[in-house]
């Protein structure tokens, strides 16, 4: 969801430089939507790194509300800044690689997705960092591979513990038929209720 919606905000914040739209046509103006695009997606990233790190579900919500107060003050603050950019970034690897001390047992990974999501991770971040050079005068272009590789690497990132993953066809493919991707999960999730139950009532 925080990924389809830092997407669209991305979209409107290009179309108002673009087209130099106003305020009065959109909504919001271009800045609000260059910031809210910032936020959904550090919430976005945060979430992900907290699925990654297994963690029980009382530190989990503690840790996605410190994440979203964090990304929220410092947004606030300047949304072009690298350093309020960089410090989201370095709390969530903080609890991605803590998560690993503090959490015992086995988590079973996917190869194939760590190694795509880091793949597009690098050069996200590669293009990220490209974006606030002084000497290379694209700031635009590696702005949007940084968000169009962010966005991959999220995809196959949250496929870290999958056996059977998707690719971006069939991603692409299901979301072409979205009605029918809804009822197909909505089945999927009552028959795993309804197999929760009997155990429920066993214990």
């Amino acid at each position: 969801m925080f990924t389809g919606a830092a997407a669209f905000a991305f979209v409107m914040y290009r179309a108002c430089l673009a087209f130099d739209i106003g305020e009065s046509q959109v909504f919001l103006p271009g800045d609000s939507w260059h910031k809210l695009s910032n936020v959904f997606l550090f919430i976005e990233f945060a979430s992900l790194i907290i699925y990654l790190a297994k963690l029980p579900d009382k530190k989990s919500s503690y840790l996605i509300a410190l994440a979203t107060i964090i990304v929220i003050f410092l947004q606030e603050k300047d949304s072009y800044s690298y350093k309020y950019a960089l410090i989201p970034l370095i709390f969530n690897n903080l609890t991605l690689i803590s998560s690993n001390f503090i959490e015992k047992g086995s988590k079973e990974v996917n190869p194939q997705m760590v190694a795509l999501g880091g793949l597009w991770y690098g050069i996200s971040f590669l293009a990220f960092l490209c974006s606030f050079s002084t000497t290379l005068d694209f700031y635009f272009f590696f702005d949007d591979v940084s968000m169009f590789a962010t966005q991959i690497s999220s995809f196959y990132s949250w496929q870290t513990y999958q056996r059977d993953p998707l690719t971006l066809f069939e991603a692409t493919t299901q979301l072409l038929n979205l009605p029918q991707t809804l009822q197909k999960l909505a089945a999927q999730k009552k028959k795993q209720n309804e197999n929760k139950k009997p155990s429920q009532q066993r214990q």
